[in-house]
């Protein structure tokens, strides 16, 4: 089986990964809009005191859209573990199990080894950290080597690969 008939096989999953950001878009932005209609209501009532509100709504805007965030990739990381398990699926015996479309295998399959996809949401948070870190670094030597001409190009292509290699190896674990 092709790539390309692969992806067409599993559109499913391409169209429930475009739901889950049209969902959080819609939820962070009703999210925006609650948050400066109260921020300019309690500016209103409370004008003595309006930079304890500013700051609290500040904190509380930036800590609820970091959660809504987590959960966000959380949610997709969940809806990649099924596309991957339907993927395989497909590869080793050409369909689905009768009676099953794609997103209810998908799902069983993620419920079955919740706990293994939960390890793997972690272990791969933890190495894109890890990667970043490193970027940052090699970023760093290559501010510091400045003076060499071309030593932030050759330093920015390094970085490149290493994270495009790193991406392909958490693809193929």
């Amino acid at each position: 089986m092709s790539i390309l008939q692969l992806i067409k096989r599993t559109i499913p999953f391409f169209i429930s990964r475009i739901l889950v950001y049209l969902i959080f878009g819609a939820i962070s932005l009703i999210f925006l809009g609650l948050m400066l209609g109260l921020g300019i209501l309690l500016f209103r009532w409370f004008e003595f005191a309006s930079g304890f509100f500013i700051f609290l709504m500040v904190v509380t805007f930036f800590g609820v859209l970091g959660l809504l965030r987590f959960i966000e990739r959380y949610f997709l990381y969940m809806v990649k573990v099924g596309h991957i398990a339907v993927v395989t699926e497909l590869l080793r015996k050409g369909s689905v199990p009768d009676g099953k479309g794609q997103i209810s295998y998908g799902k069983d399959q993620v419920v079955n080894n919740f706990g293994s996809a939960n390890v793997a949401f972690v272990v791969d948070k933890i190495i894109y950290g890890a990667v970043k870190q490193i970027q940052r670094w090699l970023m760093r030597i290559g501010n510091f080597f400045n003076f060499i001409p071309g030593a932030k190009n050759i330093i920015s292509i390094l970085s490149k690969v290493m994270a495009v290699s790193f991406a392909m190896l958490m693809k193929q674990s």
